[in-house]
């Protein structure tokens, strides 16, 4: 979500309120909130910072609460009726009614919100990264006495399947796209590793002095 609103803004903002949200914030402290790991490296990705706002305070994002009010009058009531058959498509009507909404002149203003952002706010807005920021899921996992390390139970299929096998099915799981523990298993119960068991693959492995091999262990 970040990622695509820095893309659309053209830039990026020095920081970004965002809500006590329990996917954002671990440890709603008022001096010294806790940041979730992802969402702080997204903030370093980007060079901006995360100020979370203070629980039950909604003055700290009363701009915010204004905002999703506006959205809600003039983007989703108008839509409400309409019937969209693919994501692609709803996001393509709603960028319509952000672009006319944007044009609005506002009372009070004399300007319309594309006019006062591309005077003020669009000059104060960093660069953007060469590569926008790619999510990470992160788990601490215990290494096995055998120097394994057991990630999303791979490590107990190897007990209950010889390594061929195991190697044969998670092949065809990357191949369509099934990656989960259950679905490893469920190809390796079913047999549909079997096919890819007689594979070659032309790439020799790479041979180096300084790597010891799967006998220095032994």
């Amino acid at each position: 979500m970040h990622a695509n609103l820095f893309r659309y803004l053209g830039g990026v903002p020095k920081f970004v309120v965002c809500d006590n949200l329990k996917a954002a914030v671990t440890n709603p402290d008022r001096y010294d909130p806790g940041i979730n790991r992802t969402y702080a490296e997204m903030a370093a990705h980007y060079g901006t910072a995360i100020l979370a706002a203070r629980p039950r305070r909604p003055k700290d994002k009363a701009k915010v609460e204004v905002a999703v009010q506006i959205a809600q009058r003039w983007i989703l009531a108008r839509l409400r009726n309409q019937r969209f058959f693919s994501l692609a498509e709803l996001n393509a009507a709603i960028g319509v009614l952000v672009v006319e909404l944007n044009a609005r002149q506002m009372r009070g203003f004399g300007s319309s919100r594309a006019e006062l952002f591309a005077e003020i706010d669009r000059l104060k807005l960093g660069e953007l990264p060469d590569q926008p920021y790619v999510f990470a899921r992160w788990k601490r996992c215990r290494v096995a006495p055998d120097y394994h390390v057991e990630i999303d139970g791979h490590l107990s299929l190897a007990r209950s399947y010889d390594k061929a096998r195991v190697d044969a099915a998670c092949r065809r799981g990357i191949l369509i796209k099934a990656r989960s523990v259950a679905s490893i298993r469920s190809i390796l119960k079913n047999g549909l590793d079997r096919a890819f068991l007689d594979e070659r693959f032309d790439d020799q492995p790479l041979r180096h002095g300084n790597i010891r091999g799967q006998g220095y262990f032994h």
